[in-house]
């Protein structure tokens, strides 16, 4: 009888060490792959509800992005920046001994093309008008829109309306930020803004007091729709790789229901107030 409980002992003992062996081991690799993850430093600006350093995940776009590149064992660092700077840094690489790889999200256009790889389609938006709500700017064609004062970024491109203006129908006023454009609006220097809706309702919400936000609608039709991307420098030969890796992670998480999750969080509210 003594036999048997002393091998029932050792038998108990040994399984406890097999436990804590494959505990160790598991630890190991994980340790490991943090030791040997690929790093890659992206610049972005603050763009409610989809990328802001104040969002839950850093917003929608950016939980995305991070998503997809921890896929394949690379580690994303994002810096913050007025959109200026960010897109400065990112192009030019090495900047204050830092290597900025990209910056996060832009859309295409030829000149941007010259100096950075684009990723697939990380966001497609509707643009639509922003209004106040005493008047009736509703359209079905851009010439509805004719003699209106349009507020637009310096940064932003506007092909539909940039062509509506070269055809005299439009005039648009550029400032620096959206922020002034919606004072611009409230105070009726400018007739409306063309802006993401989702961008749009997340500036109304957490920027306007109560009585301001009553005042501005939006359209039920859309400008048009923009699609946004995750864009490396070309100054960087290795990504090329990166953008190649997020691509083929980007297009399984769309597959597999990851991206599909963190969509319906998005439109559970859970990227739409800033973190206090």
């Amino acid at each position: 009888m003594q036999m048997i409980y002393h091998y029932l002992l050792i038998k108990k003992e040994v399984m406890k060490m097999k436990k804590m062996l494959k505990k160790i081991i598991v630890i190991y690799f994980i340790a490991l792959n943090t030791i040997f993850a690929e790093k890659i430093l992206l610049t972005s600006g603050e763009w409610g509800p989809y990328m802001s350093n104040r969002l839950y995940h850093g917003g929608f776009v950016t939980d995305v992005i991070i998503n997809a590149f921890k896929a394949v064992n690379v580690d994303v660092e994002i810096e913050y920046y007025p959109w200026g700077r960010s897109y400065a840094y990112a192009k030019e690489g090495e900047v204050n001994k830092k290597n900025y790889n990209g910056t996060l999200v832009w859309i295409y256009t030829p000149e941007r093309a010259e100096y950075f790889y684009y990723s697939d389609i990380v966001l497609s938006e509707n643009v639509v008008l922003f209004y106040l709500k005493e008047n009736d700017y509703e359209f079905e064609k851009i010439e509805d829109l004719k003699g209106l004062r349009i507020g637009g970024t310096l940064h932003t491109v506007y092909p539909v309306l940039e062509q509506a203006e070269k055809e005299g129908i439009i005039k648009i006023i550029r400032d620096d930020y959206y922020e002034n454009l919606f004072r611009k609006l409230l105070t009726k220097r400018v007739d409306a803004i063309p802006y993401l809706k989702n961008v749009g309702l997340f500036y109304i919400r957490n920027s306007l007091i109560e009585n301001d936000r009553k005042k501005i609608i939006y359209s039920k039709n859309s400008i048009s729709i923009k699609e946004y991307h995750l864009i490396l420098n070309r100054k960087d030969s290795n990504n090329l790789k990166l953008i190649k890796k997020f691509n083929e992670e980007l297009k399984i998480i769309k597959e597999n229901g990851v991206y599909e999750k963190l969509k319906k969080d998005f439109e559970n509210g859970k990227y739409l107030e800033y973190i206090k």
